[in-house]
């Protein structure tokens, strides 16, 4: 069926075989093969899949180039990363293949091992492989003890995939084609668009073929929002704007239309060469099937096995009155195409429906009591001979052979699915359920994808979760009231335990979803089960903890609202005061540091009587925070320091190394220098002694801007240097990015202005990948000052006109008076005296209004070299003594020794 939907469609075959021969011609160089990217969007079946596969068709495998074919599934959109997962596990079972090295599955453990000991614990064991292979895969996976304190940095997700592509595509070139992008998961979403910004930046060779449905899909389908709005227009939108910086094009979209009835006619004349059909034939298969190619084909092949079209002396004919006989919609076509098959044949179908893009022959045997040579028999014919099901890749572990099978046909899966009487619907639901149980038995408590699956089922066969709309229901059954409130409760504790599960892999839109669901099925519980409150309560911290690591401090404090709320339910004195921390750092995140200080105090007092002096040095540690962004420093030093002496206790010792590092940030601040490195060198013990490498690179750092702020070059770099080692060690690409960015500040501090540029623009390669925009406008904005001190005032706007490009794009920027600073250099080189000044008095105010004195001191510093380029010398001097007093306070040597080459202080100083 799907070979037969090409006609009409030459013109992006050739468009995609051109994109092909550019990635694999032998004779370029990598330079001249970049990658590329190509988005094929359209309607439900118009044939984006089938054009995908037509064109992996006509390029089969072999070792001159990669591919891997990966479906992404609404049904798996909470589970994070599985269609790159799929993707890398089919790479390297090919890879392995093809370089005669070690069994697959052992390969790809291997190499997972090799890039992070961590690394394993974020891929699932797919519920496809046999007990026995994932008791192995099982026995290699390092836990997270904590979700709520991940061991791993996020951009460890990022540098694996992308070595591992970019090894291979040094090798050979690589095609991945992902189908259906507008149901891939928000990680996988956010992980592909920074793998192909990798791609673009390298210039290695890999194609990214992505199919993407336009609107709603599917019949009777809730409208959900799609993350294709989020990807493939942000893909485009990325393409856009490379394009008008003059970079190489390297996206093409190629846009599926539904068949007009012309091309319907050409159609027929392909596929029925010799035919005399009547005129009016194409007109009404457009009527009913809307021009979408996949069941004009249906219902064509329809009429084939019916013997409503037939050939009788080489002629295809189809009499006049046979037009009536067509159906009515591609609904009736479906029932009838499936009224033609037996009755196992229906029944297995019946699983397909329920099982979806699950359908699993070694699960199908046992639900249906089927023998499996009888079961296999069956999906071979549905598969060849009827087109409803597609076999998929046939996975070799270990010699024993698991056949996966997909449900191809959306439509058809729902159109069952739907009109299956409710109550079988359910049996069907909880008789997978106790299946995949019984097979998979205690690794349903390791494995979380089968832990996902299984519960879907269970949810639905218990009846309250809709299986067609995915919401929590009231079930339709009667049952025992309190047996029925347990059973909401264990639903909404198992959907914790998911979003846990997603946050420790830094899923954090999967997590909040899994959230989301725990908090609708608790809504059905009864508020006197027994444990209601406290889960509830656990609930609402899971989900104040994605928003929270999200940015989004409007959602996390409401949620803590609400758990202050429970809190006051229970009457718990430490429930209350783990609410007002919460509420506290979502007040801080929205920048109201006073009101947040006024929670965490409550939360002090409130805690005053309870056993557990952890939470209180939490909230000291906060209290700590709070007063380092409100510049009192010796508060804040005062807060970190009785933190700490209730961290000195065995097992304490990093959050005891975390006190010890912010205190020395505020001994930094405050410009007592020898206090501060002497806390940050308790730290950095305790962490080594610990273990906590990658805390190790943050204590570096913070001696470096010690260093730099002291005018000790050697000892700067020297500290910035050793924590750039531990970030490349740890896979921690945004600590490396800052301290590429520190390194270049220090260059340029020592007049090294291009080594200076060098930095900035590594450290803007990170930066441009995972969008991190305030971080490109202080890139930017550096860059700027380099060229402007290396006398080259055109590419310092150039720069500046970057920064302020971006910046619209930030809701609030911190450092928004970093920038309006430097554009006010670019206009006093360039001769624009006025706005200079207006930029220089807008950037003290605004610095004036934060607090942030080192900033001032800058500010105090150009506004001084302006009234003396313009000959107010009384302005002048006023904003020298200002800037002097401030640097002596912090005692900046930099900054002290700046203002005294000006000029002598004034008689009052």
């Amino acid at each position: 069926m799907a070979n037969q939907i090409f006609s009409g469609r030459e013109s992006e075959l050739l468009q995609l075989d051109k994109a092909f021969i550019q990635l694999t011609d032998t004779r370029g160089t990598l330079m001249d093969n970049p990658g590329r990217v190509i988005l094929i969007e359209g309607e439900s079946g118009v044939g984006k899949s089938s054009l995908m596969r037509k064109f992996s068709s006509l390029h089969p495998q072999d070792n001159t180039f990669l591919q891997a074919f990966t479906e992404c599934n609404s049904n798996d959109r909470v589970l994070a990363y599985k269609p790159l997962n799929a993707a890398l596990f089919r790479l390297n079972e090919l890879h392995s293949h093809l370089n005669r090295k070690k069994e697959s599955l052992k390969s790809v453990l291997s190499f997972m091992q090799e890039v992070s000991p961590k690394w394993i614990s974020l891929i699932p064991v797919f519920g496809s492989i046999t007990a026995v292979t994932m008791e192995t895969a099982m026995s290699l996976k390092q836990h997270i003890k904590d979700n709520k304190k991940p061991v791993i940095n996020e951009n460890e997700i990022f540098e694996a995939f992308n070595a591992e592509l970019r090894e291979k595509a040094a090798e050979r070139p690589v095609i991945l084609y992902f189908d259906d992008v507008q149901w891939m998961d928000m990680a996988s979403a956010g992980l592909l668009l920074m793998l192909i910004r990798s791609m673009i930046a390298d210039r290695y060779r890999i194609l990214f073929v992505l199919s993407s449905t336009t609107g709603v899909t599917g019949t009777g389908m809730a409208a959900e929002q799609a993350v294709d709005i989020s990807l493939a227009r942000r893909i485009e939108q990325y393409a856009f704007d490379h394009h008008q910086a003059g970079v190489a094009d390297w996206f093409e979209k190629i846009s599926l239309a539904p068949f007009t009835v012309k091309e319907i006619d050409t159609f027929l004349l392909t596929r029925f060469p010799r035919h005399a059909f009547p005129g009016t034939f194409p007109a009404k298969l457009h009527e009913v099937t809307h021009g979408q190619a996949r069941f004009i084909c249906e219902i064509i092949e329809m009429q084939e096995r019916r013997q409503i079209i037939r050939q009788t002396a080489g002629v295809y004919t189809l009499a006049t009155e046979d037009l009536e006989s067509l159906p009515a919609s591609v609904g009736s076509a479906i029932s009838a195409r499936i009224g033609m098959l037996d009755r196992k044949q229906q029944r297995l179908l019946a699983y397909a429906s329920v099982s979806g893009h699950n359908f699993e022959a070694q699960m199908v045997g046992r639900v249906l009591n089927l023998d499996e040579l009888e079961l296999l028999d069956y999906i071979d014919d549905l598969s060849r001979n009827q087109h409803l099901l597609s076999a998929g890749p046939t996975r070799r572990i270990n010699d024993s052979v698991v056949d996966m099978y997909k449900f191809i046909d959306q439509f058809t899966h729902r159109h069952i699915y739907e009109n299956m009487d409710a109550a079988r619907r359910r049996a069907l639901h909880r008789r997978i359920a106790e299946v995949i149980s019984e097979t998979y038995g205690d690794l349903m408590q390791t494995d979380h994808e089968l832990f996902f699956h299984r519960n879907r089922h269970r949810w639905i066969g218990a009846g309250i979760m809709d299986g067609i709309t995915g919401k929590v229901i009231s079930p339709e059954i009667s049952g025992n009231g309190s047996g029925l409130s347990q059973l909401y409760m264990d639903a909404a504790s198992d959907e914790l335990n998911m979003s846990g599960y997603n946050q420790a892999r830094f899923a954090w839109d999967e997590a909040i979803v899994h959230a989301d669901l725990a908090f609708e099925f608790i809504g059905f519980a009864s508020l006197e089960s027994e444990g209601y409150h406290e889960l509830l309560f656990e609930i609402l911290g899971g989900r104040y903890l994605s928003f929270d690591w999200k940015g989004l401090y409007t959602e996390s404090g409401s949620i803590a609202r609400q758990m202050l709320d429970v809190a006051g339910e229970t009457g718990l004195a430490e429930m209350k005061g783990q609410a007002l921390i919460r509420l506290g750092r979502a007040v801080m995140g929205a920048g109201d540091p006073q009101t947040a200080q006024n929670h965490f105090l409550e939360a002090l007092e409130v805690t005053r009587n309870c056993t557990d002096v952890f939470i209180k040095a939490r909230i000291y540690n906060r209290l700590g925070m709070v007063s380092d962004a409100m510049r009192r420093f010796g508060e804040a030093i005062d807060y970190y320091k009785k933190a700490a002496e209730i961290h000195r206790t065995p097992g304490y010792e990093a959050d005891l190394a975390s006190n010890m590092l912010n205190t020395g940030i505020s001994y930094r601040k405050k410009g007592e220098m020898k206090e501060a490195l002497a806390s940050f060198d308790e730290a950095a013990a305790l962490f080594e002694s610990g273990g906590v490498q990658s805390m190790l690179a943050s204590v570096w750092n913070q001696q470096g801007l010690l260093y730099l702020q002291q005018q000790d070059f050697v000892q700067a770099e020297n500290c910035f240097q050793k924590a750039l080692k531990v970030d490349e060690a740890t896979g921690n690409g945004k600590g490396k990015a800052s301290r590429l960015l520190n390194l270049g500040r220090l260059e340029s501090d020592r007049g090294n202005e291009r080594a200076a540029i060098e930095y900035y623009r590594s450290s803007l390669a990170f930066y441009n990948l995972t969008e991190d925009f305030p971080s490109q406008v202080n890139v930017f904005t550096s860059m700027a000052q380099s060229w402007l001190a290396l006398n080259e005032p055109a590419k310092a706007e150039q720069e500046i006109s970057r920064a302020l490009g971006i910046n619209h794009k930030i809701a609030q920027n911190p450092n928004i008076a970093h920038l309006l600073s430097t554009r006010g250099d670019v206009f006093l080189a360039t001769g624009r005296r006025q706005e200079a000044l207006e930029d220089y008095r807008k950037a003290l105010e605004t610095d004036l209004a934060s607090g942030e004195q080192m900033a001032q001191i800058d500010d105090y510093y150009k506004l001084a070299q302006y009234f003396m380029i313009t000959g107010d010398r009384q302005a002048m001097q006023e904003n020298l003594d200002s800037g002097l007093r401030l640097a002596l306070t912090l005692n900046s040597l930099r900054d002290i020794g700046r203002f005294t080459a000006f000029g002598e202080p004034s008689s009052g100083m």
